[in-house]
């Protein structure tokens, strides 16, 4: 009887243990998933898709540091930026890294902004999120902005 209980616990351990780090592997892709979102919702310019991925937008911190000082914005204030402009814009992102638990996310990247295929800045990305009703949501962004005549852009185009 012992040998039959320490199977039974040991099937149970298992499976849990599977399925927590499938509910960490499914995470991630979700998270990802909010970062393919956001480049699209840029190269589109799409302001409603954009901000269906952050949490109530009065409350999330937009905060760049370049040579121009400090850089305070909104996700809006951002793709009505882009969409004020007739040039083609994106952002490109490189080596992106994802922690997270089941409640809240960071996620960090480099990236470069590019305006019609010629780099204009480019930095490091980090972004705060939280898991809001089942869905990964974005609380801040911050990042850090080097002007393209600074220092060359580290990365392909």
């Amino acid at each position: 009887m012992n040998k039959l209980k320490k199977s039974v616990l040991l099937i149970c351990l298992f499976f849990s243990t599977q399925l927590f780090s499938q509910n960490k592997v499914d995470d991630k892709q979700l998270i990802q998933e909010v970062v393919n979102n956001f480049k699209s919702a840029i190269n589109s310019k799409d302001l409603s898709s954009f901000l269906t991925l952050f949490i109530e937008e009065s409350k999330v911190s937009w905060v760049g540091k370049g040579s121009r000082g400090e850089q305070f914005g909104s996700p809006s204030g951002f793709i009505s930026m882009l969409q004020s402009s007739k040039d083609t814009m994106r952002e490109d992102f490189h080596n992106i890294e994802i922690w997270n638990d089941e409640f809240i996310a960071v996620v960090t990247f480099d990236y470069g902004f590019f305006i019609n295929d010629n780099i204009s800045n480019w930095g490091k990305e980090s972004w705060m999120l939280i898991k809001q009703n089942d869905q990964w949501k974005i609380t801040s962004v911050n990042f850090s902005m080097i002007m393209a005549r600074q220092k060359e852009y580290p990365f392909q185009n």
